[in-house]
């Protein structure tokens, strides 16, 4: 999650919405819901890339799957406890 956070420059909320199938590797872009439901299109950093790899290619997601099954709180609270 804090590669997505960091690479992506994505908010708390959008990091709470984010599905298997918003990231589209070929591209290396993440597609991101964040305030009033509003779509926009990342890059993802090429030194991040590795790791938004490994987490889509993990079987155990469907293409509708959260891939953090969060709250904006959660996300917070890992970032905070990261960060300390």
């Amino acid at each position: 999650m804090v590669a997505a956070l960091v690479g992506a420059g994505i908010r708390r909320v959008e990091a709470a919405r984010i599905k298997k199938k918003h990231y589209d590797p070929a591209r290396g872009r993440l597609l991101a819901f964040g305030k009033g439901n509003k779509e926009r299109s990342i890059p993802i950093g090429a030194r991040w890339r590795p790791a938004f790899e490994l987490w889509w290619s993990n079987g155990k997601h469907k293409p509708n799957d959260l891939l953090f099954p969060m709250t904006r709180r959660q996300v917070s609270y890992v970032v905070e406890t990261f960060a300390a």
